[in-house]
């Protein structure tokens, strides 16, 4: 599906519907490309630029911890906020997996991270967990 631009949109990520600011978007698994990912919890890190210490805050069945930790805790931005949003996906075995999201320099990195693998898990043909 092309940008208001005309310039096509390449995600592996992201599939888009008709419409550009009311567009439905469908994320799917890195891993076997399916649309069934379910949240897990998500993580706010709140970093002034270059701080040493830095606010997390966790939302997690239906649970909020907000902590002041060193700045290397986990924070997707080398340098200021960051949030991450964690996964199951129904469909394979890469779970739990996370969307990273970093800011830098006015630009917003976005990634994908494997929690329990180097490397992206082969996808399975069925759900997982097998019934």
């Amino acid at each position: 599906m092309p940008h208001a631009s005309g310039v096509p949109i390449v995600s592996p990520v992201i599939e888009t519907s008709a419409g550009f600011m009311d567009q439905v978007v469908d994320l799917r698994c890195p891993c076997c490309g399916q649309g069934y990912l379910h949240h897990k919890s998500v993580t706010a890190y709140d970093r002034q630029e270059d701080e040493e210490m830095l606010t997390r805050t966790k939302v997690e069945n239906g649970m909020v911890a907000s902590h002041l930790v060193p700045h290397t805790a986990d924070n997707p931005s080398q340098r200021r906020h960051g949030l991450v949003i964690e996964f199951d996906c129904e469909n394979c075995r890469a779970d739990p997996i996370q969307l990273r999201f970093a800011q830098h320099k006015g630009v917003t990195h976005v990634s994908w991270r494997y929690v329990d693998h180097e490397e992206p898990p082969e996808p399975d043909d069925g759900p997982w967990p097998p019934s």
